[in-house]
Formats: structure tokens, sequence, C-alpha cells
């Protein structure tokens, strides 16, 4: 009950641009993935998009489709560090969800290609 309101209730906050809240997720997992393997374990390949010098946002931040569960006592947001091997050779990625209490959706974010092993 809100304000003696029972019932559904929406708001509108505004419109917002996906390509924007897309970039900020590309922007987020570069920064976590240079806080957590160094600035120079992987060439970057998220800065065209973070700079907004490219639309192609698609190919390298993407989403699992997979809706995921409510996640009791979960923290604002939650963050993993992985790998992915294809015959390019291997690349970081991040596993990205924000607001997971929320069942919000999960982001995959290639981040670049590893260096070394």
């Amino acid at each position: 009950m809100i304000g003696g309101y029972e019932g559904d209730l929406a708001m509108k906050i505004g419109n917002m641009d996906p390509r924007k809240f897309l970039r900020f997720v590309a922007k987020t997992a570069h920064a976590y993935a240079i806080a957590e393997h160094g600035l120079h374990a992987f060439e970057p390949m998220l800065l065209d998009i973070i700079f907004g010098r490219s639309q192609a946002i698609c190919h390298l931040v993407g989403g699992d489709p997979r809706v995921p569960e409510l996640t009791e006592g979960a923290s604002t947001a939650e963050l993993y560090l992985g790998s992915l091997t294809l015959p390019e050779g291997e690349f970081v990625s991040v596993k990205f969800q924000l607001y997971p209490l929320y069942g919000s959706p999960i982001h995959i974010i290639i981040v670049g290609k590893a260096k070394g092993p």
C-alpha cells in the first residue's frame, strides 16, 4: 500500500537511450577488468564504444537470454571476471548485473583480447 492506494502503480521517469545505458555497462566492465587484471593484461576493445566513436555496441556488449531469479540480500551490482576462448585467441569478459535483487538482466561484455597466459 502506498499512501493509502492499493493496486497497480506506474510512474514515468523519462526516456532512456539504450545505447547510453550500454555504454555505461561497457565503461563499468572495462574499469572492473582493469581493477582486477591490471592495465596491461589485455588489449582493450571497448574504447571506441566508451568514447562514443562507435555505435557497434552489440558486437561486444550483450546479454544472457535467461531471466534471472530474484536474489534475496544481493548487493547493488554483481560483477564477475571471466574468459572466452575463440579461434582468434583468448578474450577477457565480464558478467555484469545491476540490481540483482529485482531480477534485472545480466550483461556479458567482451572487454579485450588477453595478453599472455
